[in-house]
């Protein structure tokens, strides 16, 4: 695992966690009700989200806010902990301190950028 690899995926994350901020305030915007599943709850698993997915009654937007949550609930617990805090909603940068020594989190943060690059 490079460096450069992980900067090259951490870079896909933001633009991924721009457009699901975009949609999100696309559809308040548009005075859409968030259907159930539109907002991501991370009590929820995956299963939740795929048949959500699957009706035929979402838009195309609404379908691309369900399949984000899709690929975060698909994640371990401590992955999708660590995505959410970083990319989705950072507000304390050292929040892992009192969780984690620095090498455990850095590990587990190069393996949860993995493994959602590779699941989105």
């Amino acid at each position: 695992m490079t460096k450069k690899n992980t900067k090259k995926e951490e870079a896909a994350i933001i633009l991924l966690v721009q457009r699901y901020k975009l949609l999100i305030c696309q559809q308040i915007k548009a005075g859409t009700n968030c259907k159930d599943g539109m907002l991501f709850d991370p009590s929820c698993d995956y299963k939740t989200f795929w048949k959500l997915s699957s009706g035929e009654s979402l838009t195309d937007d609404e379908r691309e806010l369900c399949r984000i949550n899709f690929v975060l609930a698909s994640l371990n617990k401590k992955e999708m902990e660590i995505i959410w805090k970083e990319f989705f909603f950072p507000e304390d940068k050292f929040w892992w301190m009192q969780k984690y020594n620095r090498s455990t989190y850095y590990r587990l943060r190069n393996k949860a950028i993995k493994n959602f690059y590779r699941l989105m």
